[in-house]
């Protein structure tokens, strides 16, 4: 798994794998990635992780009988994961954006915590449920630190007087670009109005490095 070559096509030998035994499966696999997110010095271990991870993502997200408690992990590894997306890497947050993409693209995010009034669910279901009331929390420390890494960019930091042909954007940051729009749009695209309008209230305001005035990069919808 955190072998440095051939991680990938290994990749598709534990996606079948956890398909036919989840309960074998996927409590390794999610156990290595809470503890390589815990290492700092080691990132090919968290880059070879979240691609098993990212494999693995239909039977994590599907409730199995025999793995019930796989659901549980998906949120709280959401939220682990956020760190990823840091703007002194230049892999490691195209990655993470690509575990988060894929993730949501599996699952509503959509606040349903009171479904106890309503009906009767098992204490799994009631955890989950409760579990949902944070997705709000979690899209907006997304596109908090999507922000972050869009204020040091090398784009913002040229003076405003020079004209946009000039900017010379790298390859890094014109993919990051790219990787967090996409997961963004796969967020709303997958998002209940509640939780929608919780990007729309998101002050879109970037502070220009050595600038003092604030340039609005969207207007109020």
């Amino acid at each position: 798994m955190w072998s440095k070559f051939g991680f990938l096509d290994a990749g598709f030998a534990r996606q079948n794998l956890a398909t036919l035994c989840p309960d074998l499966i996927l409590p390794t696999l999610v156990e290595r990635l809470g503890s390589s997110l815990e290492v700092v010095t080691e990132p090919h271990k968290l880059t070879a992780s979240l691609h098993s991870m990212i494999g693995v993502a239909r039977s994590l997200v599907t409730y199995s009988e025999v793995y019930p408690q796989g659901q549980l992990h998906v949120l709280p590894l959401l939220f682990a994961t956020l760190p990823g997306i840091d703007a002194n890497d230049t892999r490691k947050p195209l990655v993470t954006l690509q575990y988060i993409a894929t993730y949501a693209f599996l699952i509503p995010f959509v606040d349903f915590s009171g479904a106890a009034d309503h009906h009767k669910l098992t204490d799994q279901q009631h955890q989950i449920s409760l579990q949902s009331s944070q997705f709000s929390d979690f899209v907006t420390e997304f596109c908090d630190r999507c922000f972050s890494i869009i204020e040091n960019s090398i784009a913002l930091q040229t003076r405003s007087e020079v004209s946009t042909e000039d900017t010379n954007l790298s390859q890094e940051d014109s993919l990051n670009k790219v990787g967090m729009g996409g997961t963004l749009g796969v967020i709303l695209m997958q998002s209940s109005l509640e939780v929608y309008q919780c990007t729309r209230s998101f002050p879109y305001a970037l502070r220009v490095p050595g600038s003092s005035s604030l340039r609005q990069s969207s207007q109020n919808r």
